[in-house]
Formats: C-alpha cells, structure tokens, sequence
C-alpha cells in the first residue's frame, strides 16, 4: 500500500501519541464495561462483557486503509481523532439473541449516546465474494461516560468516545473469525473455498441464533408452569413476558431485577402466585418508579422489617452505620404509621384504587395546602428507599418528624 509522506507522518504521529495514552483508552473501556455490566446483571440479562483499547499495531493497518479510503485525506491528528471512535471498545456478548432491545435501552440510560446505533447487516454494504448470508448482525453504539457516573477522580474520562458492540456470543465469535482472516489476513488472500466455508458457518451461527430464542422462550414458558423463581434471570423472562410491552410503550424502566429478586427471597415471595398480590397495583403512566422498585415498596409496604431487609440489601454499609440505621429505622417506623393511617381512611371512605399513595387517592384525604407536602414527603421516601445514596442523617430526623406530624393530622381527622 502506497501511503504519502505527509500523509504516513501524520498517521505514525497519531499512533505514537495513542501509545502514550493507551492506559487511558484502556481505563475508559473498563469503566464503561463494568457499568454496563452491572446494569445488564441488575436487569436479569445473560451476557459477557468484555473491554479492550486498540492495539497499535492493528490501528496504524486500520489508518492506512481509512486514509486510502477516504475522499478527503487526514491532515491533522484532530482529523484522525474525529473519524475514529473505537480507540477504546467495549463487546456485549448476549446469550439471547432477542435482549439487544433491551441491553440497548441500558446503553441509552447509562451512557450519553453520540449518535443513533449503526445496524449490521448493512443494506447497502456489497460484499466482496458470492455469500448465500447475510453476515454480521449487530448494533455498534457510540457513547460518552455520563458525568454523575464517575468519582471526582474520574471525571477526565467523561468526554472520551467507545464503541459498544452489541450481538449474540454465536455471532461474536464468528465476526471475529471472519474479520481476522478476510479483512486482516496474515497469510494471503482467501480462496473461493475458504470463503465459502465461512459462509456456510455464518448460515449455522444465525441458525444457531434462532434456537437459542426458541430456547429463551421455552425457559419462558417452563417458569410460568412450575412458577419457581430460580434467580433473577427466571424473575426477569417473567417480568418481560408479562409487562415488555407496557414498558416499551411507556419508557418505563424495568429497574433493578437482582435486588427485586433478593427481597423476594428473603421474604419468602418464591413463585409467581407469591408474587401476583404485588403485581395488582402496578402502573405504567405517570409513576416514575422502575417496576421493580413498584413491586418492592408493594412487598414492603406496612411491615417495618421488610422495610429494614430492604434498606440493607442495598447497602451493605448500612449495618456498620449505628446512628444511619437507627434514624432510618425511625423514619420507617413513622412511614409505615402514616401507610397504615391512608389504607384504614381508604377503606372507612370506599375508595377503590390501586395504591393507597396513589396523588387520586391523597387528594380524597388531605386538603390542597397538606397534599403538597405529603407529595413531598412521598418524593423524600422513595429517594431514600430507592435511591443510590441515604441521605443525610440529619435530614433523615427532621422528615421524620414531618412524617410524624402528618401522621397526626390524619389521627385527628379520624376522631372527627
């Protein structure tokens, strides 16, 4: 391959900076792979997660061959840097084909997407021998770290770019075969036969593609006969195929299915006829809330321990905090009053709803000048009961007392 001076200088030029920031781009990688793999454990999704920064050699074959491609040769190391967006890449290898919907609705939640996805196969890509398949199917994203994801000592990696490839592990496996030995070939060019056979093994990988979602629909239909929850993987194949499309329709979030499915277990919540009291009030208009966070403060709602199993699963530190534990155990001792307080005005008023805090049903109980602040306080409690950090302690006792007074509010209006 013929390559200009000026243009070679500043190709070799870019790759010798890259080496120098290679444990940057590494860094980067990491740091989305492990987001999105958490995120992908937490919604139940099977997959492997895998990270890497470009190689330097691989990249400087990769610029030759963009440059030679390109109308407008590079000119600068900021034009090389624009155009390429894989200096740090992350690999979803997913065991059902049928989740890259949903491993692409965690990238948009986690991550600040750059552009919409590129989808493989392409319509207009001719390909440079005779295939009877279609090839490659995947989804590659382009995306950014979201800020409030990252430590004070991570933040320089906000603006960097990776590339997040999303498809099956048959079709990951066979890419990476036909990428090294087609467009990477270290012995020659490929003969007609070599080709075909890579064809023909792309023809099992996307019929094998096809059994593993027969496969994750039998494991489907085998949960809802024996209606035992195994671990979270079963609750969420339960979850999706009851709810998929209200959640697709609304842009509800699943949320966090391992937790969910912590809670259950310690509460003896084990199959789905368990579970079924807790799916009733479920809604998919306006709450904010995940559905799993709905079916855990339905699990929880009025029983003090529960509250308190909850609190710990999601944090471990919890335990080891005496003052944090006991004003949040205070707090659930007073939420848990005013729960029972709104449930007993329900029912003395023949209010037919689906959740005793639903705004409807407040707006029955309080006048307008209280109703806003037991919104607030509504807001206050799911933070604290869902939220990633506990607030304050501080803050945690003067909300308990404005529990408390509400709690007496209602008291008083029950003696009138």
């Amino acid at each position: 391959m013929k390559i200009g001076g000026k243009y070679r200088g500043i190709i070799e030029e870019f790759v010798q900076h890259y080496k120098k920031e290679y444990d940057f781009y590494e860094m980067v990688s990491k740091l989305v792979a492990q987001q999105m793999e958490s995120s992908l454990h937490e919604a139940g999704i099977r997959a492997i997660v895998t990270y890497r920064a470009k190689n330097p050699e691989r990249l400087l074959a990769k610029l030759y061959q963009r440059n030679e491609e390109r109308d407008s040769k590079y000119s600068s190391l900021d034009d090389i840097y624009s155009d390429i967006c894989d200096l740090s890449g992350v690999r979803v290898a997913l065991y059902f084909p049928k989740d890259r919907d949903k491993a692409g609705d965690i990238i948009r939640e986690n991550f600040t997407l750059l552009e919409e996805p590129k989808l493989f196969p392409k319509e207009k890509e001719t390909p440079n021998y005779n295939k009877r398949f279609s090839g490659y199917w995947a989804r590659h994203y382009r995306v950014q770290l979201k800020d409030n994801s990252l430590q004070d000592t991570q933040k320089r990696y906000v603006n960097s770019k990776t590339e997040i490839q999303v498809a099956s592990v048959l079709m990951h496996a066979w890419s990476e075969v036909e990428h090294d030995l087609v467009y990477k070939p270290l012995n020659g060019t490929l003969s007609e036969e070599e080709l075909a056979i890579l064809d023909e093994l792309n023809g099992l990988v996307l019929a094998g593609e096809i059994a593993l979602e027969r496969l994750q629909i039998a494991g489907t239909a085998r949960i809802l006969k024996e209606k035992m929850f195994n671990n979270q993987y079963d609750l969420a194949s339960y979850l999706y195929d009851k709810y998929g499309d209200k959640l697709k329709n609304k842009r509800q979030q699943l949320g966090n299915v391992e937790l969910l499915f912590r809670l259950m277990k310690q509460c003896d919540v084990n199959t789905s006829s368990d579970l079924a009291p807790y799916l009733t009030p479920l809604t998919f208009n306006e709450d904010v809330r995940s559905l799993c966070d709905q079916i855990s403060d339905n699990i929880i709602m009025g029983n003090d321990k529960r509250y308190m199993i909850y609190s710990k699963l999601k944090s471990s530190d919890l335990s080891s905090d005496i003052e944090l534990r006991e004003a949040m155990g205070e707090f659930m001792v007073q939420w848990i009053h005013l729960e029972e307080l709104v449930s007993k005005l329900t029912v003395n008023q023949n209010i037919r709803t689906r959740s005793p805090f639903s705004v409807n049903n407040l707006k029955r109980i309080f006048p307008d000048s209280e109703l806003k602040k037991v919104l607030e306080l509504r807001r206050y409690r799911n933070l604290m009961v869902h939220g990633v950090e506990f607030p304050p302690v501080d803050q945690i006792k003067y909300m308990t007392n404005e529990v408390e007074r509400v709690c007496k509010y209602l008291e008083n209006k029950k003696k009138m």
